[in-house]
C-alpha cells in the first residue's frame, strides 16, 4: 500500500473512533425507566428531562467513553455522573438500574 493511501486510511479511521466516542450520544439518546416505572429519563440531543412530569430541566449530558455525565450548563459544573453498562442500562446510583423500553 503507497505511503499516502496509509496515511488516509490512518486518518479517516482515527477520525472516525474520535468522532463515535464524542459528546452527542446518539448511541445512549432514548427514554430510561427504573424498575418500578415511576422514574424516566430521557437523554435526546444533548438534553436531559426526567420525569414524574417529564419537565425539561436545565441540565445537559456529554458521553466519555461508558460515563454519562450530567451537567448544570449555568454554573459549568457536573451534577452527577451515571455509568453505562455493557447490556444498555445505566446504573442510577440510587434511582436503581435504568433500562430502555
Amino acid at each position: 500500500m503507497p505511503r499516502q493511501a496509509f496515511r488516509s486510511l490512518l486518518v479517516t479511521v482515527s477520525l472516525t473512533a474520535v468522532l463515535a466516542g464524542c459528546g452527542g450520544g446518539s448511541g445512549v439518546e432514548g427514554k430510561y425507566y427504573n424498575q418500578a416505572g415511576v422514574f424516566v429519563m430521557e437523554l435526546k440531543g444533548g438534553k436531559v428531562t426526567m420525569a414524574p412530569g417529564m419537565e425539561a430541566m436545565n441540565a445537559s449530558y456529554e458521553v466519555r467513553g461508558d460515563s454519562i455525565i450530567l451537567k448544570d450548563p449555568g454554573a459549568g459544573t457536573e451534577a452527577a455522573v451515571l455509568v453505562r453498562q455493557k447490556d444498555g442500562s445505566i446504573d442510577g446510583g440510587m434511582l436503581g438500574t435504568l433500562k430502555k423500553k
